[in-house]
């Protein structure tokens, strides 16, 4: 398959991303989303939720609050 031919058959979901300010790249943060959104809905302050994601992660604090509300935000389909 050609680079092209990958384009072709996702084109409407990568319009759908950029749509939406998403980028293919953030896909390496889901598993750090899932996380904060897990500790934040067990009750944890969010000073320390975002250490934890910080260190486990290696994702500094201002790139984890700006993923925090770009995953957040509803998306416009």
């Amino acid at each position: 398959m050609k680079a092209f031919e990958l384009l072709i058959i996702n084109k409407a979901m990568i319009e759908l991303l950029a749509k939406n300010d998403l980028d293919v790249g953030d896909v390496k943060y889901i598993e750090a989303y899932k996380d904060y959104s897990r500790l934040m809905g067990e009750g944890h302050k969010q000073l320390y939720v975002l250490q934890y994601i910080e260190d486990e992660y290696d994702i500094s604090k201002s790139t984890i609050k700006r993923l925090i509300k770009k995953f957040g935000k509803d998306v416009e389909l």
